[in-house]
Parts: C-alpha cells; sequence; structure tokens
C-alpha cells in the first residue's frame, strides 16, 4: 500500500501544533496537523477520498503498547468527534479494533471503537470458532483497561457495513454514541477520566485475546490479518471551549 505523504512522527522529535481540523480525506496528502504512532508507511493510504488502513496485528491494551499508524492531532479543549469506517466486505477477523481515541500515551486513553471479540459459535455441525460485533466505550488508565459500555452490532452488520462514532467530551466525561444503517444507537454509561496533553484521532489494529479466552490465548504466536483493509471517510472535531 502506497501513501501520499509523510506526517510528522509522535514523540520527543515530533513538532506537535494546537490545530483541532477536520479532514474530509480527500486531498492528496495527508494534512500536516496529523500525526502517527508507530507509523507503517506501507500499510495505510489516501484513496478516493478515504483514508485506507490495511489492518495490523498490535494492540494498545495492557502491556501491549503495540498498534501501528495510530492517526492523531491537537485535542486539547472539550470537543466532540466523529467518523465513518466503511468495513470490509466478507468475514471479519475475531479481534480486530478500529474507531476513535482519545489519546495522552499508550497507557493512558479513551477509545470508541468498534470491536470483534472471539467467540464459540453452535450449529448443525457443532461448535466452531466465531466472533461477536460491538461498539465498545472503554478506557485504559495507567496500562489497565476498562470497559464502560457496550452495544451488540452483529446483526446490523448484516444489512449495512458502515459504521458511524460519535465521542464527545467534556471536562474529565466522555460520552459515546454509534450508527449503523440509520439505527442510532446510545451508550448508556460515560467513562470519567483525567488525561493531560490530550490528541485525538483514530486506532486501528488486530488485537490480543486475553489469555482467559481459551483457545485464542495471547501466548500463542500472532499471525497478521491479510488483506483487510478499514476506510475512514471523514474525521470531524468540534470545540467547545478549553480546559
Amino acid at each position: 500500500m502506497s501513501r501520499s505523504h509523510t506526517p510528522g512522527r509522535f514523540g520527543q522529535d515530533a513538532q506537535t501544533t494546537c490545530h483541532q481540523t477536520d479532514d474530509e480525506f480527500e486531498d492528496s496528502e495527508l494534512g500536516e496537523w496529523w500525526n502517527l504512532v508507530r507509523e507503517d508507511e506501507d500499510h495505510w493510504a489516501l484513496s478516493q477520498g478515504s483514508l485506507v488502513v490495511a489492518l495490523q496485528s498490535g494492540d494498545l491494551r495492557g502491556a501491549g503498547n503495540d498498534a501501528r499508524n495510530i492517526l492523531l492531532q491537537d485535542a486539547n479543549t472539550d470537543w466532540t468527534i466523529e467518523s465513518m469506517l466503511q468495513l470490509p466486505d466478507g468475514p471479519l477477523t475475531r479481534m480486530m479494533q478500529c474507531g476513535l481515541i482519545a489519546y495522552q500515551d499508550d497507557d493512558n486513553y479513551v477509545t470508541l471503537i468498534f470491536k470483534t471479540t472471539s467467540s464459540f459459535q453452535f450449529g448443525p455441525t457443532g461448535f466452531s470458532m466465531g466472533y461477536d460485533a460491538s461498539v465498545q466505550l472503554a478506557y485504559e488508565v495507567e496500562g489497565a483497561e476498562y470497559t464502560i459500555a457496550r452495544v451488540d452490532v452483529g446483526d446490523l452488520l448484516k444489512e449495512d457495513r458502515q459504521v458511524e462514532l460519535k465521542l464527545e467530551k467534556k471536562g474529565s466525561s466522555y460520552a459515546g454514541s454509534c450508527s449503523i444503517g440509520g439505527n442510532d444507537l446510545e451508550l448508556n454509561e460515560s467513562v470519567h477520566s483525567v488525561l493531560s496533553d490530550i490528541r485525538a484521532g483514530l486506532l486501528t489494529c488486530e488485537g490480543q485475546a486475553p489469555r482467559s479466552y481459551l483457545p485464542f490465548r495471547t501466548d500463542r504466536p500472532r499471525t497478521e490479518p491479510e488483506g483487510i483493509e478499514i476506510r475512514y471517510d471523514y474525521f470531524r472535531i468540534s470545540s467547545s471551549g478549553m480546559q
């Protein structure tokens, strides 16, 4: 996968800005207000009015901290961020995570993401490995992750693979909602998390199952997902005040 531009790297050498900027991903280059955490230039591109990110193994949960191509911009205000992602046709992987993130660092963040989770399913031929699909609001503090709310969306995906996500920040409170095929879904709980030097953007990765999820243990060798791309049609941010 070829890319159109090298945005600033996130880290000690990154030159961060104070911009909060919408992006419809229609330009030939990614805006200078963006930074990529652990950029892998062969696995993202701007194409046909979308940001296309190839799913790769990696995670932020716990001690993982190896998710790649996390796209971020400065967001140290109260705000609402929105994006619409297009899931690929066909089978999905069993631990994919894609959507919105408010990020301080790898161990402190809030996410509103579409997520699949490994599960056993019973059919005419017996048990088989499958996945449950949901939108989840979660946060991590000092490396410990907590899922606050989730809505199951597996049945809705049978009709529509476009997922709209909205995450709203007011002070230290974060609330999320989503829409699939015109069905608006609220996540009934909110996250309270005090983050500093916040950046907001998009997370795309294929995580690992917890050790308790046999037979999907994290000590098994990970394999790279192949040929699965997530298309983001836009990223919009509207500021509502300063912290």
